[in-house]
């Protein structure tokens, strides 16, 4: 039998080579994803909780409490916490009183009590609470108060 140069003796051998490709070209692809989104990775949700005395938003001598959770599946590190508007931040735990960096475990949660000054530094300055954290989608979430 006479074979073509590049012509595989047994036609079923051509279309093995494709899949096994496509299969490597899936694997790499995927191997890639993970480095920049790992599969287990923390998730990093804040809620509101109240401002005290309650109000619709808040202000000049209030404390607000915001609740940090970790919905993913690795262990979520807040490292850093910066506060617009001269506001004072505090955090409760199960460390408490807790330090940065704060470790927060999948499902887990910790709060954040949020003191406003009595005089604002800058009546035109937002309120804002920025974290920092190793969240790959969110590293850097910041939360209008």
């Amino acid at each position: 039998m006479h074979l073509n140069k590049g012509v595989s003796a047994q036609p079923w051998s051509r279309w093995a080579n494709k899949a096994a490709g496509v299969a490597l070209a899936a694997l790499l692809a995927a191997s890639v994803g993970r480095s920049f989104f790992p599969l287990r990775a923390p998730q990093i949700a804040v809620e509101v909780l109240r401002c005290s005395p309650a109000s619709a938003s808040c202000a000049a001598g209030q404390m607000a409490q915001l609740r940090v959770m970790n919905r993913g599946e690795a262990v979520l590190w807040v490292y850093q916490a910066r506060a617009a508007c001269s506001v004072a931040v505090t955090w409760d735990g199960p460390c408490s009183p807790c330090t940065l960096p704060l470790e927060v475990p999948p499902g887990g949660e910790v709060r954040v009590n949020v003191q406003f000054p009595e005089r604002p530094s800058d009546a035109t300055e937002r309120a804002t609470l920025t974290l920092y954290s190793n969240d790959p989608r969110q590293p850097a979430l910041t939360i209008e108060l």
